[in-house]
């Protein structure tokens, strides 16, 4: 049912969140891992790469880094994603974007987010900071702009809009 591409840099962690995945999705799905170990690929090089050769009609773009708590989340992503108003969802983002260049998450309190964040001064710590502004992972709110870390859409939508890989062509600003 779901397409998961990721642009993987470490082979340790491509296998750590695999394993997740395969504990924790619920469903059918596929990994499709495009090797960027050498920095050969922006990031949108890589999706669209990993998107051409998927199986499902479901895709979800995601970085290696990223760890599932939430059990049957692949259930979740096709029940937002069968609603046909509904073309691009993921975990962080805004409901509102300033015309100046900007992050997604310069308007603060119009933030959209749902994630666990370890500490980054020592990422083994088992405490964790759950951000979460909004609602839960069952709400579907809108918003105008999403952070890349982990977005999820239909095959159909993606052949419309693909990720812009002449424009950008590093790892960072495609979202």
């Amino acid at each position: 049912m779901i397409s998961i591409i990721i642009c993987s840099a470490d082979p340790r962690k491509l296998s750590f969140v695999t394993d997740n995945i395969t504990n924790t999705i619920g469903l059918p799905f596929e990994v499709i891992a495009i090797d960027n170990s050498n920095g050969q690929y922006g990031i949108c090089e890589a999706y669209n790469t990993g998107a051409k050769k998927a199986t499902h009609s479901f895709l979800c773009f995601m970085h290696e880094d990223v760890f599932f708590e939430t059990d049957n989340w692949g259930e979740i992503v096709c029940r937002h994603l069968n609603n046909p108003s509904i073309g691009l969802i993921g975990i962080a983002g805004g409901d509102a974007k300033s015309i100046v260049p900007s992050s997604w998450s310069i308007p603060v309190f119009s933030n959209e987010i749902n994630i666990t964040q370890h500490s980054k001064k020592n990422p083994a710590e088992k405490e964790r900071q759950l951000v979460s502004r909004g609602s839960s992972i069952s709400a579907a709110n809108r918003v105008v702009v999403l952070d890349g870390v982990w977005l999820c859409t239909r095959k159909t939508v993606f052949g419309e809009y693909q990720f812009d890989q002449k424009t950008f062509t590093g790892f960072h600003g495609y979202d």
